[in-house]
């Protein structure tokens, strides 16, 4: 298909060519005719009247000119406007561009014919044709100007088929076309917006596609004075590094300080955006993962101070103790014990600050500990067998690693960095060796919990298994770790 429209178009080029040829050439030879006339016609045959030689003549000219308007409007119709204009515009030039063009040329033809050919004084007729132009132009002086000022936004391309633009009224949309008259956007909401060329051109308006297709956005949040800057880096910047689609942009994201208000310091959150269509769900993203943050951090937006009942009644968030086994609660892994356990297992655990860059674990080497993640954001890489790093995965607020190390003593499966500083909970060996020795129905539910992460991580394993198979394939994997912790902590039931 593609093959028969460029044949076609060669063709139709090559036709042109010829005509434009034929045409000037045809021009050429008429006003050599008319310069020569009176040294080679008289002669040729000597008994014409001087009358019918002048007449002839005049003929000529007229033919001349003609010709002269023909070749030019044709050049002007295939060349300039359908040729050159149109590519720089990507768009159709209208017919009426190319006719008013065209009448101004037959226009000009006419009064240089009346001048030259017949010697006519055309004063009188310039003055009163430009009365009449004048007229004309005054009836039709706004689309006149849209369709210049079109021609202008062609050629300079300030917006593209496709751009998210923004005038100064706040009309938001893509553009989807482009004509000589109007530009046509479409909103968000699916309905359409026209807007003149000439108000383009006179207002300002934003291109959310230049320079570059991705551009930055922002929002504010608010968080209490309690929160110290690195905290709030740890928060807000790992809640953008979340989503994938802000942390491909070459562009690192940051947060600033707006102001400090009776609630709170007002923070900015500045993150980019690859396209305009995914700035809605993309903000979504990062909104939502501040908050997910700040509750596994055991924070919250904070309300107005004077609200005092409902500061008292709040108050427990701030006690460390139930504020951390809050925490605790919510990671997957403890969820078979009670409050009692998870305080204890609070006041042996370490809080431990990783720096940005600075590897926890590496993979390979021993340990026996885990990780709780509070806050920040890491990310997890493995070796392969030619010594390359390879990033696999990403860990947020809430989840947790290194329990194998933990449980069983197995070596470092990965290594993993944090992207931005973290929080981290360390829970070594000596930390919970007591809760396994009390509790055998504990480490069959870690060995359960176990086993369902490992056939997360690998779903190779499972992937087309039935449900019943699948939980045989659960119950091995949990009975085969249940015999390694039970070896590792040298637990006897």
């Amino acid at each position: 298909m593609v093959d028969r429209r460029e044949k076609a178009l060669k063709r139709r080029a090559r036709r042109n060519g010829i005509v434009l040829l034929s045409r000037f050439v045809l021009t050429v030879m008429l006003y050599v005719l008319y310069e020569v006339w009176h040294d080679v016609i008289p002669g040729a045959d000597p008994n014409l009247p001087d009358s019918i030689l002048y007449i002839l003549r005049q003929v000529v000219g007229v033919f001349l000119f003609i010709s002269g308007a023909m070749t030019i409007n044709f050049a002007l119709r295939h060349y300039f406007w359908q040729g050159w204009v149109a590519s720089r515009a990507e768009a159709e030039v209208p017919t009426l561009l190319i006719d008013i063009t065209a009448f101004l040329v037959w226009l000009t033809t006419l009064i240089l014919t009346l001048s030259v050919i017949f010697d006519v004084s055309v004063s009188a007729f310039v003055t009163t044709s430009g009365i009449v132009i004048a007229v004309i132009g005054f009836a039709l002086r706004y689309m006149i100007s849209d369709v210049f000022t079109g021609i202008a936004l062609g050629l300079e391309r300030p917006i593209n088929i496709g751009d998210w633009v923004q005038i100064d009224d706040g009309t938001l949309g893509k553009v989807v076309e482009i004509n000589w008259r109007a530009t046509k956007l479409k909103t968000k909401n699916h309905t359409g917006v026209v807007i003149p060329n000439t108000y383009l051109a006179t207002h300002p308006f934003t291109n959310f596609n230049w320079p570059e297709n991705y551009f930055r956005a922002e929002f504010e949040i608010v968080l209490g004075y309690d929160v110290t800057v690195h905290q709030a880096e740890r928060i807000l910047l790992s809640a953008i590094n979340q989503v994938d689609e802000s942390a491909a942009v070459p562009q690192p994201p940051n947060i600033r300080v707006k102001e400090y208000t009776a609630r709170g310091i007002n923070w900015q959150v500045r993150f980019w955006v690859p396209r305009h269509e995914d700035f809605g769900p993309i903000r979504h993203k990062i909104a939502h993962n501040v908050l997910r943050n700040l509750h596994f951090a055991g924070l919250r937006v904070p309300h107005d101070m004077l609200d005092l009942t409902r500061s008292i009644q709040e108050g427990d968030e701030h006690d460390p103790i139930k504020r951390d086994v809050m925490f605790l609660r919510d990671v997957h892994l403890f969820d078979s014990m009670s409050d009692d356990e998870l305080e204890k297992l609070r006041s042996r655990m370490s809080e431990r600050l990783c720096i940005q860059g600075e590897a926890i674990v590496r993979q390979g080497e021993e340990g026996d500990s885990l990780f709780l993640i509070r806050e920040g954001y890491l990310d997890v890489f493995i070796d392969n067998e030619d010594g390359d790093r390879l990033m696999v995965g990403h860990l947020m607020p809430g989840m947790f690693f290194g329990e194998m190390s933990l449980l069983t003593g197995a070596r470092r499966a990965a290594t993993v960095i944090p992207s931005v500083d973290a929080m981290v909970f360390q829970i070594r060996k000596d930390d919970i060796r007591s809760f396994l020795e009390e509790s055998e129905d504990l480490v069959r539910q870690l060995s359960l919990a176990l086993a369902e992460r490992q056939m997360l991580n690998d779903r190779k394993l499972t992937e087309g298994l039935p449900p019943q198979d699948m939980e045989r394939e659960r119950q091995t994997a949990a009975d085969r770790l249940f015999q390694k912790i039970q070896g590792y902590f040298g637990l006897m039931y």
